[in-house]
């Protein structure tokens, strides 16, 4: 199907509806926060999947920052229990370790844990994953 948009101008658009069958990739961002610090061992998040999702090697393009952090401090992701993944914070930037790509399938539980005692104000992380 084409759409053609005519102005009084006399320019023109034209848009084509896509198949939405040729969309291969489609983003799914996975957002917390947290507040007033933490303790080791803390589960500071949990996600249930409930679509399949697969999260990148290095959890490339995901962000995360920390407002008033008193030390660097380290978050573990694990999936279904089994350590996956770290991001670590520390003079204001993120670095994530994620050695492999992930699958997350309905019914997995995605956790992020607190690896020490932390004082914070806020932390922020978003995760960007790719629906399956």
């Amino acid at each position: 199907m084409t759409i053609t948009l005519r102005s009084e101008s006399a320019s023109e658009l034209t848009f084509e509806q896509m198949d939405s069958n040729l969309l291969e990739v489609r983003n799914y961002d996975l957002s917390f926060t947290a507040t007033g610090g933490s303790n080791a061992d803390e589960v500071l998040w949990a996600y249930i999947a409930a679509r399949p999702l697969k999260l990148p090697v290095a959890l490339d393009s995901s962000l995360m920052t920390v407002i008033g952090a008193t030390a660097a401090l380290t978050l573990v992701f694990k999936k279904n229990d089994i350590e996956v993944g770290s991001v670590t914070f520390d003079a204001g930037a993120a670095t994530f370790d994620f050695p492999s790509e992930e699958t997350l399938n309905p019914g997995d539980v995605l956790t992020i844990t607190s690896s020490g005692d932390y004082e914070f104000v806020t932390l922020a992380l978003t995760v960007r994953s790719l629906i399956n």
